[in-house]
């Protein structure tokens, strides 16, 4: 069901790989059609944040919008070499960990095959770049990153509702700058490409090479995920976690776009 769910989202991303022509509108249309199989075949809706019930319907409406974000956010971190897969891989990583301490072998199962999937394509992108996922294969990864999280907490009440947004911080809270970054900073398109993302930035105003500002940001992204797999209970805790992680994004983010790189000249 899982696969049968992604299917809408994975050929959407293809067909857009191979013509390049289809437009943001029809892609969200395609992953909210993936969406919906999944909330309606796998018991995948967020009924419920701590103590706070939500309605059915908006219920509903959160889950859509949930896993439509988090399909998007994996292709748009899909700039450097391994970024994007490597990323998946840590987050992948990070859920099976906790799936097999909370004792959902089945879940955690299907989380450990697909890691090792994305390692198989991991060695090929890193860090030569010699093959590449492809809206197809970021859509994909995104859907069932975001069905896996969304599983994981229905499924055993000891994970906090909050440890699938800490886990995912990094591409989610990319998309959500970066549309209001589009749309109220630059007064654009929200849905509009452009290259002033953090990985971004990184590359090209500190002169590192695609595969070292990459591995930069993947470290950096292991060493906060050891940190949220300690404490998948605690949701104040995992709460602190995505504030300092917002935070330092940007940070980060403010001080790459006032670097300056010079190199002194010698005689």
């Amino acid at each position: 069901m899982i696969l049968l769910a992604s299917l809408p989202v994975f050929f959407i991303g293809l067909f857009e790989d191979l013509s390049g022509a289809v437009s943001p509108k029809i892609r969200l249309l395609f992953m909210t059609a993936g969406a919906v199989i999944a909330v309606m075949a796998l018991d995948v809706l967020i009924t419920q944040i701590d103590f706070i019930k939500l309605p059915y319907y908006f219920a509903m409406a959160f889950t859509l919008f949930s896993l439509v974000g988090v399909t998007n956010s994996i292709n748009i971190i899909d700039g450097l070499h391994g970024l994007a897969s490597g990323a998946s891989i840590v987050a992948l990583f990070a859920l099976f960990t906790v799936a097999y301490s909370v004792g959902d072998y089945q879940l955690g199962r299907l989380i450990i095959i697909m890691t090792f999937a994305v390692c198989g394509f991991f060695i090929w992108v890193y860090p030569w770049g010699k093959i590449f996922l492809g809206d197809g294969g970021a859509y994909f990864l995104g859907f069932v990153l975001g069905l896996f999280s969304i599983l994981l907490v229905n499924r055993n009440e000891n994970v906090s509702v909050w440890f699938p947004l800490a886990v995912l911080i990094f591409p989610i809270w990319e998309v959500i700058f970066s549309i209001f970054r589009r749309k109220v900073i630059r007064k654009g398109d929200a849905l509009s490409a452009d290259r002033l993302h953090l990985h971004s930035l990184l590359y090209k105003r500190t002169k590192f090479s695609n595969s070292v500002a990459s591995g930069i940001l993947l470290l950096i992204y292991i060493t906060y995920q050891l940190l949220t797999v300690m404490f998948y209970k605690s949701s104040p805790v995992l709460v602190l976690f995505i504030i300092v992680f917002i935070i330092c994004y940007h940070i980060s983010y403010i001080k790459l776009v006032r670097f300056s790189f010079s190199v002194k000249s010698t005689k």
